[in-house]
């Protein structure tokens, strides 16, 4: 899936512009939280953002890392779950962009994880945190990847699972070949929603206070450490 990430899941104009302006208006040094495959991140050290990446992902960072190359540039990446995270200095903003806050907190209680970007963050420093709100469709194809010798069909399909009560999308890789039987794979992925109220309470419970939200494709929560 990480080959085919950038094709299907690319990061919007408006996101990118609004995060590159912010941090050019915002200085200092900078984390991204689930950098991925550096859709954010390489083409904002382009622009001389002093931005670092965690992620836990190994394939992820691979491929980050060999995009990063192409461009002359040497990203400073960290393969580590969150919470396992340290920094010898503090960061003056941190960013979660593309639901990865939701994507976290299905797995972690939410007042952990914000406990523990308290702790990275200096006092005063900017969490700006992307909500993303699920498409109420059914199954739907969202791409179609042409290879030398083959077609992959991705269709998605949104769920939820009530036992927890966490929305879920599955995404199927439906792989077409000439004198092969089709094949298959799947991946599923949960995410937990919030209402504003219930973020802004999260976050001021956590130290921080909600300095406005920002529209763009999602919204994104711009707050400040105070405690």
């Amino acid at each position: 899936m990480v080959r085919y990430y950038d094709q299907l899941f690319g990061v919007s104009d408006a996101e990118y512009l609004f995060y590159r302006d912010f941090l050019q208006r915002h200085p200092g040094r900078v984390l991204e939280v689930g950098s991925g495959t550096g859709q954010l991140l390489i083409p904002l050290q382009k622009e001389g953002v002093a931005i670092e990446g965690v992620e836990v992902s190994q394939q992820m960072i691979a491929w980050c890392q060999t995009k990063a190359q192409r461009e002359g540039l040497t990203p400073k990446l960290h393969h580590s779950p969150l919470l396992d995270f340290n920094s010898e200095a503090l960061y003056q903003t941190i960013i979660l962009p593309s639901g990865v806050f939701q994507l976290i907190t299905a797995v972690i209680e939410p007042e952990v994880l914000l406990s523990k970007l308290n702790q990275l963050l200096m006092l005063g420093g900017q969490l700006l945190i992307d909500l993303m709100s699920p498409e109420d469709t059914p199954s739907h194809l969202i791409g179609v990847i042409h290879e030398e010798d083959e077609v992959i069909e991705v269709l998605a399909e949104i769920g939820c699972d009530d036992r927890d009560g966490l929305l879920y999308r599955d995404y199927r890789f439906i792989r077409h070949r000439v004198g092969s039987e089709d094949t298959e794979k799947s991946y599923r992925f949960y995410w937990r929603m919030y209402s504003t109220k219930e973020i802004v309470d999260l976050l001021m419970q956590s130290g921080f206070t909600v300095c406005t939200n920002h529209q763009t494709d999602t919204m994104i929560l711009i707050a400040q450490r105070v405690a």
